[in-house]
């Protein structure tokens, strides 16, 4: 087990499974669209396995084989059609190439964020139009920088069981932010209370984006903003297209 969140999809999923606030985001542009959808990040598929709910089917591309494994098994209860709907790969958003072009291509839960360096945000976003059909949108999701991680949050769980041991356990979270990089570091220290164990801890790291930073990224790389969404709580949600040349 390693030290990244995204290695632990169990705590990861007790800290966002119930997350459904931006789903209607994106079953709106499903709707909207016809043909297959391509989400980057698909993760342990809170939002493929919505869609796929609605009828859409779904092409998932994820860099963590554990959380690729979670949505393996969360489909494997679903019934056979639903299934049919989902295919996944595993691949680096930035570089995998699919050989084949979507409607709509989907980013959701802040995934750009994951992208920290200059380049890495460039040769997503690069990849992203290669994926793009000529009309076609791509969506997403940024998270609005929290002043109080900004500056140094902490906070603590104190009770609670560990979703993957059942073991019980405290957990005690930390944010440090580089305001050289706009990387914010978090940190969740997770201490068992009735097992003798070392402490298991989580880290990960999201890059930081104000909203008018977004845009200019957006417009450097080609696109152009078609609509934003602003009722996502934490969030702001872009729709986007290539600009015509």
């Amino acid at each position: 087990m390693g030290d990244s969140l995204y290695d632990d999809p169990s705590y990861y999923r007790l800290l966002f499974d119930r997350r459904s606030h931006d789903l209607p985001f994106y079953e709106q542009l499903a709707k909207e669209s016809s043909g297959t959808i391509l989400e980057l990040g698909v993760g342990t598929g809170r939002v493929a396995i919505a869609l796929a709910r609605a009828g859409h089917s779904i092409v998932g591309v994820d860099s963590s084989d554990e959380m690729l494994e979670v949505l393996a098994e969360q489909l494997h209860a679903e019934p056979s059609e639903l299934r049919g709907r989902v295919a996944t790969t595993r691949g680096d958003a930035r570089t995998v190439d699919l050989g084949r072009s979507f409607p709509l291509v989907l980013f959701p839960f802040n995934g750009l964020a994951h992208q920290r360096q200059q380049l890495a945000l460039e040769q997503l976003l690069a990849n992203v139009i290669r994926h793009l059909e000529p009309d076609g949108r791509f969506a997403f999701d940024v998270t609005v920088p929290d002043p109080a991680l900004l500056k140094g949050a902490t906070s603590t769980a104190p009770w609670f069981r560990h979703p993957r041991t059942g073991d019980v356990c405290r957990c005690d979270e930390t944010a440090s932010y580089d305001p050289a990089t706009q990387v914010l570091t978090c940190t969740a220290t997770i201490r068992w209370m009735e097992v003798e164990r070392e402490p298991q801890t989580l880290r990960w790291q999201l890059r930081q984006f104000q909203p008018a930073e977004t845009l200019r990224l957006l417009e450097r790389a080609g696109f152009e903003v078609v609509r934003q969404e602003t009722s996502l709580q934490d969030a702001i949600g872009y729709v986007c297209r290539t600009r015509k040349r």
